[in-house]
């Protein structure tokens, strides 16, 4: 008798052991309601992390303008889209192992066609549309990015506009990255040709009928004292200020994101405008090569230049796109807008009516 309570006794605590951990089964369910969880918490924190991204191109936007309000102040002018005096030679950037590697720009198409009259832009469904880069032909100009630099805190890059950007130490200073010319949503590649400084920001230059005669929409340029080119905020040699903007401040665009600006020490980067012949927003052309017969066996890199590249104002932001005002003030604007009421805000001096709905 005593064997077998002796024998019970040490049974005992076996049949009450604890079991710890998971089954098979209970740990992948508990792995597939965990990868519910970040399925569903994933798409928010995109957006999250995204709109802090527009409110900082917001800000990017808005120390732009307000910077130029500032060489206003100093100068009694806005800058010129770019200073252009006498000729001077292109700079064809390459891809190479040096130079950088090809740059892919995604471009939303919006619309099979040209944009017609009367007709705003509608999103068409299609995948985006990928512009890779592998040449680039840098203008010998300065832009209002170069022109801007004091009144944005960039006194240590010291360009000397007595020079040109070829120079060591201007090249050098063209070289240096400026944060508040970059859009953080556009996601540029790290490798920079020849290590240059990027831009997602241009000037606002008006709004342009064509005046090739081959081109549809074709008008006239000596019909209108406006067309084409400084109808806008910025063009060549500009030096505008708030008396010429005769359709008010809160009315006119000044400074617009691009899905690709360029780079900020080149001109051909400095502004976009409206075009008749163009889609609105998230737009991509090439224009043929300057005419580089003065210059020593076409241009400073003594090979074939491809042609200035050009970016319309688009965002990678959906379906807006950021503008800072000549007021000072930025907007967010539906890709979506009314044309008509876009040309409106891309002119300085058209007198058209704008409502407050955009």
């Amino acid at each position: 008798m005593k064997a077998a309570q002796h024998n019970v006794a040490r049974s005992w605590p076996r049949l009450f052991i604890n079991r710890s951990g998971f089954t098979l089964i209970e740990l992948l369910v508990v792995i597939a309601i965990i990868g519910i969880l970040i399925a569903l918490l994933m798409p928010a924190v995109q957006r999250a992390r995204e709109s802090a991204r527009r409110t900082q191109c917001i800000n990017n936007l808005h120390q732009i303008v307000l910077a130029a309000h500032n060489y206003q102040s100093s100068h009694r002018f806005f800058p010129p889209g770019w200073a252009q005096d006498q000729f001077e030679c292109d700079y064809r950037l390459h891809n190479s192992e040096t130079a950088g590697k090809p740059v892919p720009i995604p471009i939303v198409n919006r619309l099979n066609n040209p944009q017609q009259p009367n007709n705003p832009p509608q999103p068409n469904n299609q995948p985006q549309r990928i512009v890779t880069l592998t040449e680039w032909d840098l203008g010998s100009y300065w832009s209002w990015h170069a022109m801007l630099l004091p009144e944005i805190g960039q006194t240590t890059v010291n360009l000397n506009f007595d020079f040109t950007k070829y120079d060591p130490s201007n090249w050098a200073g063209i070289q240096i990255p400026i944060d508040s010319y970059v859009c953080p949503s556009a996601g540029l590649p790290s490798g920079r040709w020849h290590n240059l400084g990027y831009t997602n920001y241009r000037g606002v230059m008006g709004y342009w009928q064509t005046t090739d005669p081959n081109e549809p929409f074709y008008v006239d340029p000596n019909a209108d004292p406006y067309a084409p080119l400084n109808n806008g905020m910025f063009y060549e040699n500009s030096s505008l200020s708030f008396r010429d903007v005769t359709d008010g401040e809160s009315n006119t665009l000044m400074f617009g994101d691009t899905p690709f600006g360029g780079f900020w020490g080149d001109n051909y980067s400095c502004c976009a405008r409206l075009r008749e012949d163009r889609e609105n927003f998230d737009d991509y052309w090439q224009d043929p090569p300057a005419d580089m017969a003065s210059c020593p066996n076409g241009n400073e890199l003594n090979e074939p230049l491809v042609g200035p590249q050009f970016f319309g104002f688009g965002s990678s932001h959906g379906e807006i796109c950021n503008f800072a005002l000549v007021d000072g003030s930025t907007k967010s604007i539906a890709k979506s807008i009314d044309t008509d009421l876009l040309r409106a805000l891309f002119t300085r001096n058209g007198q058209d009516r704008v409502t407050d709905a955009f």
